[in-house]
């Protein structure tokens, strides 16, 4: 799984949102750095919800409560629908 993902990682084919999804269980706050790099900012209230604007109008919001583990990862489209990509 790790080498799929480095290998993901390095083809610019492979969309962001490609490699998200095939991240493994369970999901860690490095795990999406790794994939994502730094958020654009953090909405969050109680637990971080980081953003990252995609460049396609789309954001990926992921929610953790100490930056280490991933509660949940969400798309969200431009009209703010929103869909699950991953939940603990």
């Amino acid at each position: 799984m790790i080498l799929v993902l480095a290998l993901a990682c390095h083809d610019p084919a492979v969309s962001k949102l490609d490699q998200v999804r095939a991240l493994g269980k369970p999901v860690t706050f490095a795990d999406v750095t790794r994939v994502l790099g730094e958020p654009t900012r953090d909405l969050g209230s109680g637990i971080y919800i980081l953003e990252y604007q995609q460049p396609d109008g789309t954001a990926i919001w992921v929610g953790t409560p100490d930056k280490k583990r991933v509660v949940y990862i969400q798309l969200v489209d431009g009209s703010g629908g929103r869909t699950d990509l991953y939940r603990e």
